[in-house]
């Protein structure tokens, strides 16, 4: 083994630890916010709620946090998924990043608003959560990529489809929410179990990014990353 592969394997291992640091950042911020806002009910109440008002900063950190895991991975990945699989995987990476950057620059309006008052930043919020969903496409195609390569990564690609199954479970659950409670006037509200559809969206998205860093940080040490 050549000294410069020596040297390079502890920097390509830095992007999935900070990965899983971020990851362990959301889940402590996206925990304390609940606690600090007791008065929001989780179950039809958005995760976007708790970052309005003067302890808002709490979840735009969880939102920061996830952005960054986004990027980290992505970053870590630059050398390790080939085809046109691993571009689509990490395009999809830089999408939840642009997206949940965007969700925590932009807060989003009160659920107590009805449509018609939206704002111009609850509307660039509402963008951003939907770049969020590029982090399920990163998901499934990481998988994917894994699965075709063979070798070190092959032997992963079982819980990169593990994963990939839960961050998708939680956008699938999200959409099945919105088509099945919400009313026709787009008005939120405790008849609209979107609370904790959403709260299982971002969790299962967190679990994801943490699996994938693992996975990453194991293909790491074998030197299958290096070219």
């Amino acid at each position: 083994m050549s000294l410069a592969t020596e040297r390079a394997r502890p920097a390509t291992s830095r992007w999935p630890l900070a990965t899983l640091g971020l990851c362990a950042l959301f889940v402590l911020t996206f925990t304390a916010t609940h606690g600090l806002r007791p008065d929001l009910d989780p179950s039809w109440t958005p995760i976007s709620e708790h970052a309005i008002g003067s302890q808002g900063a709490v979840m735009t950190v969880a939102f920061l946090a996830l952005a960054a895991a986004c990027g980290t991975l992505s970053m870590a990945w630059r050398r390790t998924l080939k085809g046109w699989q691993g571009v689509i995987a990490r395009l999809g990476l830089i999408l939840g990043f642009a997206g949940f950057a965007v969700a925590a620059i932009f807060p989003g309006d009160s659920v107590l608003v009805s449509p018609q008052a939206t704002t111009v930043a609850g509307m660039v919020h509402g963008a951003g959560a939907v770049l969020s969903d590029g982090v399920p496409v990163a998901a499934l195609f990481a998988a994917w990529a894994m699965s075709r390569a063979g070798g070190v990564q092959g032997r992963h690609a079982g819980l990169m489809w593990l994963g990939a199954g839960i961050s998708l479970s939680g956008f699938v659950a999200v959409v099945v929410v919105m088509a099945t409670f919400m009313p026709a006037n787009g008005q939120l509200g405790p008849e609209v179990p979107i609370g904790w559809a959403g709260r299982y969206m971002m969790g299962a998205h967190a679990v994801w990014l943490a699996i994938a860093a693992l996975v990453q940080a194991r293909i790491a040490r074998s030197g299958a990353s290096l070219t």
